[in-house]
């Protein structure tokens, strides 16, 4: 595990060094546009057609397309605001509290960890598993596959914000990315609570880098959840009529 996280905060490092080197201006994702280039089947930006690259492990995708690509996966239909409850989560959790993991049991996460992403299919967390699994299982070509989109997406949230406000947290797709974020960087969280502008702030245990915490904005997340709930709404109103 050690040398797994050495390997993520080599990725995360180089990251984070680019973004504070760059001269660009801190913002926020630009949210209607990302939907509208997403949405249009005459562009080459068309979420089906990059999801498609995306899918096929395509590693000439750019860093404006992962951009399109995460934050896009917010107007898609299958977005679950909530995340997804699967049982498979629990398997993976048990395989870890393990004394031991044997190849067997990674053969396990790997397959697992693949499932899932059909549901959630930029989640840090199930990526990085298959980045590390295959890394121990000596399977070079897979682990470096999972690393670039681990990487990819780690330089797509950090590409114009820093966390360090809750006027430029990052954006995620969903709450356990931010944990799996911190786990990235080498943070061990230490509490939790929201802001008025809808921003989680994130506090960790002190560490070599002094940081109290890290903000995360849910804005987006906060959005879809409402609008989730209304439609439900409605079709119980219509169901009752």
């Amino acid at each position: 595990m050690r040398h797994f996280v050495y390997l993520l905060l080599v990725v995360v490092g180089i990251t984070l060094s680019a973004s504070a080197q760059s001269q660009q201006r801190i913002d926020k994702p630009d949210y209607l546009n990302i939907e509208k280039v997403t949405k249009d089947p005459k562009l080459r930006s068309f979420y089906p057609k990059l999801f498609t690259r995306y899918s096929a492990n395509d590693t000439t995708l750019n860093i404006d397309e992962y951009y399109l690509l995460y934050y896009g996966y917010f107007f898609r239909d299958s977005y679950q605001p909530m995340g997804t409850i699967s049982p498979l989560v629990d398997s993976l959790r048990a395989i870890y509290m393990q004394a031991k993991v044997s190849n067997d049991d990674r053969q396990k996460l790997i397959r697992y960890s693949k499932e899932l992403l059909k549901a959630e299919p930029f989640s840090i967390r199930y990526l990085g598993i298959l980045f590390k699994t295959y890394h121990e299982l000596g399977d070079d070509a897979s682990s470096l596959l999972y690393q670039y989109k681990v990487e990819m997406i780690v330089r797509t949230v950090f590409s114009s914000v820093d966390g360090k406000t809750s006027e430029t947290g990052v954006h995620v797709l969903s709450v356990a990315d931010e944990y799996a974020l911190l786990e990235l960087i080498g943070l061990e969280f230490d509490g939790q609570s929201t802001t008025e502008n809808h921003c989680d702030y994130l506090r960790v245990k002190p560490n070599g880098e002094n940081i109290e915490g890290m903000f995360f904005d849910v804005s987006e997340i906060f959005k879809k959840y409402s609008a989730m709930f209304k439609e439900k709404g409605k079709a119980q109103k219509s169901k009752k009529i």
